[in-house]
């Protein structure tokens, strides 16, 4: 089984004034440009990565973007804000990818889109509306189920 070894490092650093989207606030905050090298069994670079990460001090949430920070500096805070990805954990994610595997299991799939709806970021757009369409698939699929055997059972009854 091959070992691969992640490696960060920062590469630059510098203030930017963010207006957060998760709590509304507006501050001078830290943004971080990270390297990440994957490299196999420690020596071969596999996959290297740059991203610009910032940390919003009053609510904590962590945005990540692939500009620079000398270009983020130079953008006022509410364009900032447009350049972002809100990051959504593993566990959110595998959860939304197992209730549309099991939409068809009505209490099984339902469950597991609200649980992942209250568990997403509001800012995470995409996501949060898979769960929302997740809950409106898995509501309606027993529907059409039960619709559809009632229909066949009306149908064939003498």
């Amino acid at each position: 089984m091959a070992s691969i070894v992640s490696t960060r490092e920062v590469i630059d650093t510098g203030e930017i004034s963010l207006q957060c989207s998760h709590c509304r606030s507006t501050n001078q905050t830290d943004a971080l440009r990270v390297k990440t090298v994957d490299r196999l069994y420690g020596l071969l670079p596999v996959w290297v990565t740059q991203e610009t990460v910032v940390k919003c001090p009053d609510c904590e949430t962590t945005f990540t973007t692939q500009i620079a920070v000398a270009e983020l500096q130079r953008l006022p805070p509410d364009e900032i804000t447009k350049e972002f990805r809100v990051r959504v954990g593993f566990v959110q994610k595998c959860m939304v990818a197992i209730g549309w595997l099991l939409f068809w299991l009505f209490p099984v799939s339902t469950i597991l889109f609200v649980i992942a709806r209250f568990l997403i970021p509001k800012t995470a757009v995409r996501w949060r509306r898979a769960t929302t369409a997740g809950i409106i698939a898995s509501l309606v699929s027993p529907v059409l189920f039960f619709g559809s055997l009632l229909i066949l059972d009306l149908l064939t009854a003498k």
